[in-house]
C-alpha cells in the first residue's frame, strides 16, 4: 500500500467514524490536498490574476519524506468575518 493508498483509507476510516454523529458526508471523491491560502471573493480580478500568475511560477520542493501526527476536522466561516471552527481534533498514535 502506497502512502496515497494510505491516505485513501485514512479518510475512509475518519468518514466512517464521523457517521452518525450529525456531519454531512462527503458527496465528491477523496483527493489528498493541503490548502496553503484561500483568495476572497473580494479581491479585485486584477489582483487576482496577478496572484495566479505568481503561484504558476512557482516550483515544486523537493520531494521529502512526511508523516501525519495529527488529524484535524474544519468548518470554514468565509465572508467579511472568515473564520476556522475546529471541530474535532485527533493525535494519532505513531507506530
Amino acid at each position: 500500500m502506497d502512502e496515497l493508498d494510505r491516505l485513501a483509507d485514512c479518510a475512509a476510516r475518519l468518514e466512517a467514524r464521523l457517521s452518525g454523529q450529525d456531519v454531512p458526508s462527503e458527496r465528491r471523491p477523496f483527493r489528498p490536498h493541503l490548502t496553503i491560502a484561500r483568495v476572497p471573493d473580494r479581491v479585485p480580478h486584477e489582483k487576482r490574476v496577478a496572484l495566479r500568475v505568481t503561484v504558476e511560477r512557482l516550483t515544486a520542493p523537493a520531494p521529502a519524506p512526511w508523516q501525519v501526527d495529527e488529524l484535524r476536522l474544519f468548518r470554514s466561516h468565509l465572508g467579511a468575518d472568515t473564520h476556522y471552527e475546529t471541530l474535532a481534533s485527533h493525535r494519532l498514535a505513531r507506530p
